[in-house]
């Protein structure tokens, strides 16, 4: 909330200013006791409500920020480990589909070799 209450209110100007507008005077200076007294509460309640907002539990810290972002790198530590795990397994995986397309091509051509030759 961004609310000043930086003028002052007056209380003898105030009573001046209703007794030349034709006011009693003890009225004037009822009037301008309670106002002035409302103007000391409204800027009292204003006061606290931005002191509780500035220590309001839901502020960050730069200690805070800095424990999630610890948090964060080791999350991502985690990830990165477990993505260099899936692409060892899948080099592993793509050498053994070779290897057997590779065996299975030489069975293959030695067959056809046999044949050609009549070895068999």
């Amino acid at each position: 909330m961004a609310i000043a209450i930086n003028q002052h209110f007056d209380v003898f100007n105030y009573v001046k200013k209703a007794k030349e507008c034709g006011a009693n005077e003890q009225l004037a200076e009822y009037q301008a006791r309670q106002i002035e007294q409302a103007l000391l509460t409204l800027t009292k309640e204003v006061k606290d409500e931005i002191k509780h907002e500035l220590h309001a539990d839901d502020l960050v810290t730069k200690n805070d920020l800095k424990q999630q972002l610890e948090i964060v790198k080791l999350d991502l530590e985690k990830e990165f480990e477990v993505v260099r795990k899936e692409i060892a397994q899948s080099g592993n995986k793509i050498i053994l589909w070779v290897a057997g397309i590779l065996g299975t091509f030489s069975v293959f051509f030695l067959g056809i070799m046999a044949k050609g030759f009549h070895w068999l």
